[in-house]
């Protein structure tokens, strides 16, 4: 009788779960601040195939791979679907990698791109200059030519803010030789007839600034001489120019900036062709024209030599900004080999050193703002 109640109050237990020790196997709810997330709508239980890993480092766990992206195994996810996106291609060019049923191959490390992905080689800026034209610089501006000094170092500051190189004269021959390396813009700052101002004027401004300059004189003139109705630069100023190591000198004819009347009795630049004899209606032949013209570029040559300006002998600036083949003809024999005229035009390393195009800067009118625009609008 005994062993049928303690039967019967077994079974009870086992009915009602009861038994001693089972109460740990039963599921809780997850306690608050679980870092467990909800599923996003219509997603059940279970299914965060979407949901950011919140394991914790150094938990062991591994993280969950965001939905899209290939496995680090190279594995697709279940269901043998690709993750790339439809229609790209695989870093080889192909097809997209693991097409249905197929695993995706993971990127190897010498994988070649596809030829529509392969960067295009950066094609380097062709080297151009401009070359500024000044003559007179003075206290204040006035007639055509001369402009105040505060007017040429808001035009220097204005270059420097628009970020362009400063050359000199090497620098030019550099950039007709070639140009390789040099830098995508550049300005010269060119001062011609070999007015006293370049000396008293230019050079403290270009020591101010750090920048260099060239004056291509017009050498028959020196001290205390009148030129254009303004002093030139005594010979001892010229000294102290090329000494400064700053700026240079160059050519401008010796005695060649100047017309005179033609065969046709009109008057022309006498470096370009015959004139008519002093006191005379005779014309010159062909031969002492270029007999005239050669002594002239000579004399300058010699000047130059004897100022000890160095590579600035090679270079010679037509007066007027007009040349000829002929003319160039001779200042070769003399020694030069490069040849400034007045364009408007920038120079490139295919510009003919015999026609080295200039940018007129000098006058009043020209601000620095006017000069921004117009520099802006060549080198676009």
């Amino acid at each position: 009788m005994r062993l049928r109640v303690l039967f019967m109050v077994a079974a009870l237990l086992l009915v009602t779960g009861c038994v001693p020790g089972s109460r740990g196997s039963q599921s809780l709810p997850p306690a608050t601040g679980s870092t467990l997330t909800d599923a996003p709508a219509g997603q059940g239980a279970g299914d965060q195939s979407g949901a950011e890993s919140t394991a914790s480092p150094g938990s062991g766990q591994q993280a969950s791979q965001p939905a899209g992206d290939t496995p680090a195994n190279g594995q697709q996810p279940s269901g043998g679907q690709s993750t790339q996106p439809p229609g790209k291609t695989g870093p080889t060019g192909g097809q997209p990698a693991g097409g249905a049923g197929q695993p995706g191959t993971p990127p190897t490390s010498d994988a070649q791109p596809s030829p529509g992905a392969q960067p295009s080689p950066t094609t380097p800026a062709i080297p151009r200059l401009a070359i500024l034209v000044y003559h007179d610089v003075g206290n204040q501006a006035s007639g055509g030519y001369t402009i105040s000094q505060t007017q040429l170092e808001e035009q220097i500051q204005m270059l420097k803010d628009e970020g362009y190189a400063f050359y000199r004269l090497a620098d030019v021959e550099r950039l007709l030789a070639g140009g390789e390396g040099m830098p995508a813009k550049g300005v010269l700052l060119a001062f011609d007839d070999g007015y006293q101002s370049f000396a008293t004027r230019v050079l403290p401004v270009a020591q101010r600034f750090g920048v260099p300059a060239v004056c291509f004189m017009v050498t028959k003139y020196s001290d205390f001489d009148i030129f254009m109705g303004l002093p030139h630069m005594a010979q001892v100023e010229m000294q102290q120019v090329v000494a400064s190591g700053l700026l240079e000198l160059a050519a401008h004819s010796y005695d060649g900036h100047r017309t005179a009347p033609t065969a046709d009795g009109t008057h022309g630049p006498v470096l370009l062709g015959p004139i008519r004899k002093p006191q005379s209606t005779l014309v010159e032949t062909q031969e002492e024209y270029e007999q005239r013209v050669r002594n002239d570029f000579v004399q300058t040559a010699r000047v130059l030599s004897d100022l000890n300006v160095g590579i600035g002998s090679r270079h010679f600036t037509f007066p007027y900004g007009l040349r000829s083949d002929l003319a160039v003809s001779l200042g070769r024999e003399a020694g030069f080999q490069y040849f400034y005229i007045g364009t408007d035009q920038l120079v490139t390393p295919a510009t003919d050193p015999g026609a080295i195009p200039r940018v007129h800067a000098g006058a009043p009118e020209i601000t620095a703002e006017v000069l921004r625009d117009r520099l802006r609008k060549l080198f676009e």
